[in-house]
């Protein structure tokens, strides 16, 4: 989050890209300007050592060093962790027919809290279907349901079967089908 964009410019610079693909953005007036002049100067090979955003402060932005240090555990931890994916498999997925995780989502823009309850079905097969059962403090309790594109038969079917269900019990029933890339709304 405090990339500037003399770091844009560079990292830039460095990768030499042919195309550049901006998305939204943060502090819209005070940074996304300076960072886009940054990456199209250092696309465009010109000078962009003068580019900086109006309220930079360096040392206002540094990050506290609690936070780096716990950026460097986590990095460790994923590194650790991807090292050994397999064993973690077999200790922790193979046999399970589901993997649920429950998280709490804050909408700070809209203020909206959503408890979201997701389920990925394990397949030896394929990589399984994704449902959402999410409820927010608005009063909304959706219902949401992904095949992925490369989905066996029978998970196609048990997509199918949970959105049929759906229909009876949730507001909002959403079924996204990308192996036929049908998307279904209630």
């Amino acid at each position: 989050m405090n990339f500037t964009a003399q770091g844009y410019a560079k990292l830039n610079h460095k990768l030499n890209p042919d195309i550049a693909v901006l998305e939204g953005g943060y502090s819209i007036e005070g940074a996304l300007p300076y960072i886009n002049l940054g990456i199209i100067l250092a696309m465009a090979g010109l000078d962009y050592s003068k580019v900086r955003e109006p309220d930079y402060n360096k040392e206002k932005l540094r990050q506290p060093k609690d936070i780096t240090e716990y950026v460097k555990k986590v990095c460790e931890l994923t590194h650790s962790q991807w090292k050994n994916r397999k064993d973690l498999y077999i200790k922790n997925i193979r046999g399970k027919d589901y993997i649920q995780r429950q998280r709490q989502v804050y909408y700070d823009t809209d203020g909206i809290l959503e408890d979201q309850v997701q389920n990925f079905k394990v397949c030896n097969k394929c990589p399984g279907v994704n449902t959402i059962d999410s409820k927010s403090d608005t009063g909304y309790h959706i219902f949401a349901i992904t095949i992925p594109r490369d989905a066996c038969p029978n998970c196609i079917d048990e997509g199918y079967r949970f959105y049929k269900h759906a229909l009876k019990k949730y507001s909002h029933v959403y079924l996204q089908d990308r192996t036929s890339d049908e998307y279904f709304a209630k």
